[in-house]
């Protein structure tokens, strides 16, 4: 759990066993945020700086506004995912491929 009232939409922890007991020792792996068309993009990046602060090796910033996903790492780079583009899960989650046109339900250009 991050500091204050902050929560995760979403969180991956690699440990055997799944999710510890005591969440508030345990940095996830993984974090995803999906930006609500109520939550300003700002708030949403000061939650991602955060989570890569206290450990967290990747954030997922999901963007339903725009058909994007923000694919930010520890070492705070970012790439962008648009429709046409698939998120790899990399060494945190392999084998995982999503394409953005099947999540956003859109065809790429």
């Amino acid at each position: 759990m991050v500091h204050g009232s902050r929560s995760l939409k979403l969180s991956l922890w690699r440990r055997r066993g799944g999710r510890p007991d005591n969440d508030r020792e345990v940095i996830p792996n993984l974090a995803i945020e999906v930006v609500s068309p109520t939550e300003l993009f700002n708030e949403v990046l000061a939650k991602k700086n955060e989570y890569l602060e206290l450990g967290v090796e990747q954030v997922w910033v999901v963007v339903p506004a725009s058909n994007e996903i923000h694919v930010w790492s520890a070492a705070n780079q970012c790439q962008v995912l648009k429709i046409g583009d698939e998120l790899d899960g990399g060494d945190l989650l392999p084998g995982f491929r999503l394409a953005l046109a099947s999540l956003f339900n859109r065809q790429p250009a």
